[in-house]
């Protein structure tokens, strides 16, 4: 008799030493922290991480390594005595799976600046189109790199060596996320940290991580530097910046001495102000492109001469 009230006294703290742990790594779990109360188990090959409790297992599988956090999890489930316990939303929140949709150049001479901001510049090479799918839906690649998303896509990768240059690196898509493969080159020449998107074919060249000053279209605008009080003055005559088959491009005053086609300064080189005039003389730039990048302008149509 003792030992059978013994017995069930063993069973009945099991239970509840059981279900106090099981309380704990819940609430740890539903809070984006790792279980404490279990042992781990962890398959690389797989990425799928297990820790088993006294009456409870907690199965998920990694994004990309076990140090990640829980909600960065592919999935993840958590079972008391194998009955499912739903976890908070939060914690279980869509995960990006990323895939890469190319279609390579059979024909190609030379890379394509496809975005660039003050600290990088992402090009691709022998790739006609590149589209990301994130969450179901196809992104242009153009689109997708913006706010460091490329981050993302290189994180998927693996490190397959350095270039000729003994600096630079090359990753290759070892989890197979693309249709065709991909490779890609991290520059790391002096302060250029440039990426190039090309085909598993695509061999280093000496010129790819070199500076090249392509990225005028990406950054120009047009600055007025006149003072926030500026006024023309009474009875003054209209100054004609530019005209075509259309229309004259006018200001009220003489006011194109200070309007400038503007470049900030990167990590690659200085700031630049070209006068308006002088870049749409040289067309460097457009009026509609000026138009549209900020330059605030009197447009009067031509009249049309009739015989």
């Amino acid at each position: 008799m003792k030992l059978f009230i013994k017995i069930i006294i063993l069973i009945i703290s099991f239970i509840l030493i059981g279900s106090i742990t099981a309380f704990i790594d819940y609430n740890r779990i539903n809070n984006n922290q790792k279980p404490v109360f279990s042992i781990t188990n962890y398959n690389n090959p797989s990425k799928r991480e297990i820790y088993t409790g006294l009456i409870y297992r907690i199965d998920r599988i990694c994004n990309i390594s076990k140090d990640e956090k829980i909600s960065d999890s592919k999935s993840i489930s958590f079972k008391v005595l194998g009955i499912n316990i739903n976890l908070k939303s939060d914690v279980l929140k869509p995960q990006e799976y990323l895939g890469i949709k190319t279609t390579e150049q059979t024909k190609c001479t030379k890379s394509k600046l496809v975005y660039a901001d003050k600290d990088i510049k992402i090009y691709t090479y022998c790739l006609k189109d590149i589209l990301i799918n994130s969450y179901g839906k196809d992104i242009k690649l153009e689109e997708y790199v913006k706010d460091k998303k490329y981050t993302k896509i290189l994180n998927q990768l693996r490190f397959d060596g350095t270039t000729i240059d003994k600096k630079s690196l090359e990753l290759v898509d070892i989890n197979k996320i693309s249709n065709n493969g991909i490779k890609v080159i991290q520059c790391r020449i002096n302060n250029i940290t440039d990426i190039y998107f090309g085909p598993n074919s695509m061999l280093y060249q000496e010129d790819f991580c070199t500076y090249k000053d392509d990225d005028f279209e990406f950054f120009w605008s047009v600055v007025d530097k006149h003072d926030k009080t500026f006024k023309c003055p009474d009875n003054s005559e209209k100054e004609v910046l530019y005209e075509d088959e259309k229309n004259i491009y006018s200001f009220k005053c003489l006011m194109s001495d200070q309007i400038f086609v503007n470049t900030p300064e990167t990590s690659r080189k200085i700031e630049t102000n070209i006068p308006i005039k002088e870049a749409l003389d040289t067309k460097l730039v457009t009026i509609e492109e000026a138009i549209n990048r900020g330059l605030k302008i009197d447009v009067e149509k031509k009249e049309v001469k009739t015989q």
